[in-house]
């Protein structure tokens, strides 16, 4: 903390006191571990840490911290809880013992790391699921769509086919009326025997023979009298 009569400057040397005092309380609540790795993997990791100007133990913490949590989380979730309450509990048990070796009377670790990040992953897991349920909901609805406008689409194409018929049908229909009109249509031949005369046809036949005859019989008076008188 800064004094009423330190600078701004000085005040630096009491932050990097405090960073080195909580470096070591750090130091001290970790426990070494002893790794054996392939070359390639060593390699690798020394140009990581190159890389990002760290030094390969604080690389090697950060990567094994995040492996392991990508490993529990892909195990079940029945298992992963009672591995999570298994995990807190020998957590406990390693802090007393660093704290016993490093001197210290009470060592701060957290209580209930693993079963906190097994109630993240708990829970992502369900909102995971929901979104996966409605996106197969969307899914199946979408099938129900597509399934209904095929289904109208087929209704309207066999409307079509039946409206098609019935226009042929109906078509056929007035050609074969029209065909029928035209031999209606055609003039009749008259026989060439004569038909039988009606009474009235024969009254006045009779009366044109009598006529006719009237007028031969006219005919021949008006001739005999026009000849000389026989001398006898």
């Amino acid at each position: 903390m800064k004094g009423p009569d330190q600078t701004s400057t000085q005040s630096l040397i009491d932050k990097y006191y405090q960073e080195e005092q909580d470096r070591r309380l750090k130091e001290k609540t970790q426990a070494d571990i002893l790794v054996k790795a392939e070359p390639t993997d060593l390699a690798m990791i020394n140009m990581i840490a190159k890389r990002f100007q760290k030094n390969r133990e604080e690389l090697i913490r950060d990567v094994l911290s995040s492996a392991l949590v990508d490993l529990f989380a892909r195990m079940e979730a029945g298992e992963r809880k009672l591995l999570a309450r298994d995990a807190d509990e020998n957590t406990r048990q390693l802090g007393r013992e660093i704290a016993e070796e490093n001197g210290i009377m009470d060592l701060d670790v957290p209580q209930s790391h693993w079963a906190n990040i097994e109630k993240q992953l708990l829970k992502a897991e369900k909102k995971l699921q929901k979104e996966q349920e409605q996106q197969q909901a969307l899914i199946e609805k979408a099938k129900q769509l597509v399934h209904q406008m095929e289904q109208e689409e087929a209704r309207k194409k066999e409307a079509e086919q039946a409206s098609s018929a019935a226009a042929a049908e109906q078509e056929v229909e007035t050609s074969e009326d029209e065909t029928q009109s035209d031999d209606n249509s055609v003039p009749f031949e008259q026989d060439t025997a004569p038909l039988s005369e009606t009474p009235e046809s024969e009254a006045s036949d009779a009366e044109a023979t009598e006529a006719s005859a009237a007028e031969i019989d006219s005919e021949e008076d008006s001739a005999d009298a026009d000849k000389p008188a026989s001398v006898f």
